[in-house]
């Protein structure tokens, strides 16, 4: 599958994933070794606002997160997923909660919690 981002960059995923999780699938992409793409199993308008404040607020000094990158789209120009770094190697969010990491960067991450002012 074909997609592309908002400069009209085109990505061409794998067939079959390697992952999956609550909101969609993981593909790698043609040809790159340093990006994977997130394709989302449906569309939700909520999701792309999240994405948007995401990629706006991304950890510049943690760069072994799988933080959405770019918004990538379909054939029809509707949102379908994002682009992330692949990462090996790595810790599930609700593994690192486990280990404590959260209290860690708690003030950094309390732009996207839900329960705080900055949130």
């Amino acid at each position: 599958m074909n997609l592309k981002n908002k400069t009209n960059q085109s990505y061409t995923m794998e067939a079959a994933p390697f992952a999956s999780g609550g909101e969609g699938e993981i593909f790698k992409i043609k040809g790159r070794s340093d990006i994977c793409v997130k394709k989302f199993s449906s569309y939700k308008k909520e999701r792309i606002s999240k994405l948007e404040l995401l990629i706006e607020n991304r950890p510049h000094h943690h760069t072994n997160f799988a933080w959405p990158l770019e918004i990538i789209y379909g054939g029809n120009n509707s949102a379908v997923g994002y682009t992330m770094p692949l990462v090996t190697g790595y810790y599930s969010l609700g593994e690192l909660s486990k280990f404590g990491v959260g209290k860690k960067y708690e003030n950094e991450l309390a732009i996207f919690s839900r329960s705080t002012k900055k949130g």
